[in-house]
């Protein structure tokens, strides 16, 4: 296996994954809720983009993702497609504001980007794609680029307020403005003059053009309205209560509301445009605990989305089909030792083992590579579970969540025994293990030291805030919590046997992580602090009496939750990602980047030679620890199937992994593709199941 790595491809693995010949798509939905669509009519497909920083590209036809590629690291808010090529422009956060990046569809290649500090009001290509046009929040707000380059282009560089809304002619000739003082302007683009301009309605959000071009259509927030655009009048209005927001067809023919009253329920309701009125047509109640996201239309219908990432279509009826979902089980936790990973989900435990997983100095080669694979019920069943190994041991088994806190060992044989070891009468926040003692983190803000022989608790501590604990020695361990006062500190030294704890003075508000490297004697955490009104990340190595000499190693501008420490304690070097899809490494005093994650990384686990993260999609990815590349990514979906991709171009599935996988050569697809490219093993072995 060292001499496959060793010969591989050097690429960058993206959401698509790209290698020599081919690029694999997992065919499932965004990991959270979409908050943009946009359907494009010349390529028959959807795009779709969610708080998840994700662009994904649908065949509606087929049911298939074509491409699947981050963005951002942030949540995207709107897409506009090009009208003849495959463009895609996309809104997006970044940490200081916002972005609108133009990608090439199919090759998933950066075209250009402009940013923001303010979100920008509205952007559109032109019909024929010779300009893209922004409008931002300052007072000359109408911007001209060129489609293709992004370059500015000098036009109309006076004559325009506040623009929130705009649209061409279909030659381009000429275009007209709305601006939220209530004023409808038409314009030249050739003698950039203004033709003539009449007042309207004030504040409502334009949303298209109805077919006969003879109206602008729009809403606030209680109407939805039809304004003749040669007059500024009103000529129709829809009133309609808590209405969330509207979207017109392409061509102008119809429109779809969503309202979300405080009581009662929500619908979505269409309704047709026939010249300047409105015409009632299908409405439906749909979940309020499941709010729609987004609308877009295709040729096929009316499409929505949600807030777990699911794409729904529905007929001229009203009737509704699901066409696109999450169909990754959610992780809730991962461990790995030796040859062995361990996945948690709310109801099983996959736990895979082989000799491709482990050390890369002790790595067969692929010819002799065995792997198996164990299912096993969670015990602690309908509940996100903790995970660890521990040697000599087994692993470790604890419920997160609100469920009182319990600890269970399976054995590291077959996996097919499991026993509790204690329980505790409140919720546990984290388990701590270390060859001394084991402690237990409860949400009631007890900490308490654990025999690892009886599991008996031989001391507790309580202090409201404790997120996370490093165990020091038998008789020591730190805690870190939140900040209760100005005067206070979120580090505490806890003496065991005495009861002593002593206050370590720190500028942070909260500390969230922290680790120990037991033969350096040094602390690593991982904590928030205020500066200048932001919060920062901050990560600060500690030495000496007490850990009273600091020094920071590395502070971002940022507080994300997702934010996690590892440390390798053989090579004594510390790995980190703060909410992102990087992880870096410290060691002897230098920050080194690792090649990127696909998905923002929520936790990561250092072991051997390989460093392992749990990203947000609830995906793994897992980097060679010496070269930082990223050698595999794993994929669990909800029937309990599974799909390993190596760096070197091969894949394996268990289950009916195949079927959530599109393999691709050129614009090549299906089953006489996919074949080549199947990772063999020698040896296969499936555990039975535990009931």
């Amino acid at each position: 296996m060292k001499k496959l790595f060793a010969a591989i491809i050097t690429l960058i693995i993206t959401g698509s994954v790209a290698f020599s010949e081919a690029r694999y798509v997992i065919n499932t939905s965004h990991s959270g809720a979409i908050r943009a669509m946009e359907y494009h009519q010349n390529s028959k497909t959807l795009l779709s983009g969610g708080e998840d920083g994700i662009l994904r590209i649908w065949d509606i036809e087929t049911g298939k993702t074509t491409h699947s590629f981050r963005i951002s690291d942030y949540p995207i808010h709107t897409i506009k497609v090009h009208p003849d090529k495959n463009n895609a422009a996309v809104l997006s956060e970044k940490k200081n504001g916002f972005v609108i990046s133009v990608w090439n569809g199919d090759t998933e290649k950066l075209l250009y980007e402009m940013s923001y500090e303010k979100r920008p009001l509205f952007f559109d290509f032109s019909p024929l794609g010779n300009y893209f046009v922004v409008c931002d929040e300052n007072w000359q707000s109408l911007h001209f680029y060129n489609a293709g380059t992004g370059a500015s282009i000098s036009k109309f560089k006076t004559g325009f307020g506040i623009v929130t809304y705009f649209t061409f002619s279909g030659t381009e000739k000429n275009f007209m403005t709305y601006q939220p003082t209530g004023k409808i302007t038409y314009w030249s683009v050739s003698n950039q003059q203004k033709i003539t301009e009449f007042p309207t309605e004030t504040t409502f959000i334009p949303i298209g053009i109805t077919a006969d071009k003879r109206n602008i259509i729009g809403f606030d927030e209680n109407r939805v309205l039809l304004i003749d655009l040669s007059t500024g009048k009103e000529s129709a209005v829809i009133k309609l209560d808590s209405l969330v927001f509207s979207v017109a067809d392409q061509e102008g023919n119809s429109i779809v509301c969503y309202t979300r009253p405080a009581w009662g329920s929500s619908r979505i309701s269409r309704y047709k445009i026939d010249g300047s009125k409105f015409s009632p047509g299908w409405s439906i109640t749909v979940d309020k605990d499941m709010p729609v996201t987004s609308f877009t239309f295709s040729e096929k219908g009316l499409l929505s989305a949600d807030k777990n990432g699911t794409i729904y279509r529905y007929s001229d009826s009203g009737r509704r089909e699901t066409l696109f979902q999450n169909t990754l089980a959610r992780i809730s936790d991962i461990s790995f030792s030796n040859d062995t990973l361990a996945i948690g989900t709310q109801n099983n435990i996959v736990i895979i083992r082989s000799s491709f997983l482990g050390p890369q100095d002790k790595q067969a080669t692929l010819s002799e590579d065995e792997l198996s694979t164990f299912t096993r019920r969670n015990p602690f069943s309908n509940a996100d579970i903790g995970l660890s190994f521990f040697p000599d041991k087994g692993l470790y088994l604890w419920p997160k969540g609100d469920r009182n806190g319990a600890l269970s060992l399976m054995d590291n044989d077959e996996f097919s025994r499991v026993r509790q070891c204690t329980s505790f009468s409140k919720p546990l926040i984290n388990m701590i293990f270390s060859a001394p003692a084991y402690v237990s983190l409860e949400t009631s803000g007890v900490a308490r030291v654990l025999l690892p022989d009886t599991y008996r608790s031989s001391f507790q501590y309580t202090a409201q805030g404790i997120n996370t604990a490093a165990i020091i020695d038998k008789d020591l361990f730190l805690c870190g919590r939140n900040k209760l006062s100005e005067f206070d500190s979120p580090l505490m030294l806890i003496n065991a046997k005495s009861g002593e704890t002593t206050i370590i003075p720190d500028s942070a508000a909260v500390i969230f992580d922290m680790k120990y490297d037991t033969d350096k004697k040094v602390l690593y955490t991982l904590g928030f602090e205020t500066r200048d009104n932001d919060y920062w990340t901050v990560i600060k190595k500690r030495t000496g009496d007490m850990f009273s000499s600091e020094t920071t190693i590395y502070s971002e501008k940022n507080d994300s939750t997702f934010s996690t420490l590892a440390l390798d304690q053989i090579n004594h070097t510390l790995y980190f990602a703060l909410g992102s899809n990087t992880v870096y490494s410290y060691s002897n005093g230098a920050i080194t980047k690792l090649e990127k994650s696909p998905q923002i990384i929520k936790k990561i686990l250092v072991t051997d030679s390989k460093l392992f993260s749990l990203n947000s999609d609830s995906s793994i990815t897992v980097w060679d620890a010496g070269s930082t590349d990223v050698i595999l990514h794993f994929y669990l979906f909800q029937d309990m199937s599974w799909i390993l991709l190596t760096r070197g171009g091969k894949y394996f599935t268990q289950g009916n992994g195949e079927d959530y996988l599109n393999v691709f050569e050129g614009t090549r697809f299906g089953s006489n593709v996919i074949e080549k490219y199947r990772l063999k093993f020698k040896t296969l072995n499936r555990g039975k199941d535990s009931e």
